[in-house]
């Protein structure tokens, strides 16, 4: 929740330093021979839809299974004396 302070200036540099580490990261992998370049972009873009739809998806789950059941106040076996 970073970027509702991105008005501030610490904010707006950890926001920065944030973003570069991931790509760094897929960087130094790519480097090193570890991955090809291909495999870097395509986790990426994964990475991308999963944090951009994920939730999405979730509650629309969420939605379509109907409240969650309350625990602990199920009546007992045979309804209420």
């Amino acid at each position: 929740m970073l970027w509702l302070y991105a008005g501030r200036l610490g904010a707006k540099l950890a926001t920065a330093l944030l973003f570069c580490v991931p790509v760094f990261v897929a960087a130094s992998r790519v480097y090193r021979g570890m991955h090809y370049p291909s495999d870097v972009l395509a986790g990426a873009l994964l990475g991308i839809l999963r944090r951009k739809y994920g939730s999405y998806f979730s509650t629309y789950l969420l939605d379509r299974a109907g409240p969650p059941a309350r625990s602990g106040t199920a009546e007992p076996p045979g309804g209420r004396p």
